[in-house]
Formats: structure tokens, C-alpha cells, sequence
């Protein structure tokens, strides 16, 4: 087990063990249209400085966002489009 002191400053719990926390994390955002991507890759102490990552990576949440993706937003001036229960589609 690693020490409380030494796991705060790497942002792991202290029941986490030693070997954990010298793997490279990736951190991920949860937007609120239900996409997840990264917002921050950490590398482990071992492999700061260089272009190298641990294999596996250990995947982490890091936060939720009260707003949508940026793939899901749509132009001011956008088309309406609505969609009947039988599939078919009108534009406003």
C-alpha cells in the first residue's frame, strides 16, 4: 500500500497500492449529450519527459459537464427539424 501523503499528490486514494499509482492515467469529461472524452493524460513519474505511456492506461473519471460537446451543437441560424412517431420528417 502506498503512503496517504504520497497518493494525494497523484491524485489516488490510499487504498490503492503502489503499483497503481506509477502507471499513466487518462482522465475523461462526461458531457451532458452523453459523450466521454478525454480531458487530461497524466504520465506516471517514470515516463514524464518522455514520449513514451504505460500499457495498460488506468482510465479515470475526472469530471462532468453541465454542457453539451461541441459536436452536438448547432449554428443560431440552424434548420428545425421534426420527426413524427412513423419516422417522417419536417422542417420548420
Amino acid at each position: 500500500m502506498c503512503s496517504f501523503t504520497f497518493c494525494i499528490g497523484h491524485l489516488y486514494s490510499p487504498s490503492q497500492t503502489i503499483d497503481t499509482v506509477k502507471m499513466c492515467t487518462s482522465k475523461y469529461i462526461k458531457y451532458t449529450c452523453g459523450c466521454k472524452k478525454e480531458m487530461e493524460f497524466i504520465q506516471c513519474p517514470a515516463r514524464q519527459g518522455t514520449n513514451i505511456r504505460c500499457h495498460p492506461i488506468i482510465k479515470e473519471w475526472g469530471k462532468d459537464s453541465a454542457n453539451y460537446c461541441s459536436r452536438h451543437l448547432v449554428k443560431p441560424d440552424a434548420p428545425v427539424k421534426y420527426t413524427d412517431p412513423n419516422g417522417e420528417t419536417m422542417e420548420d
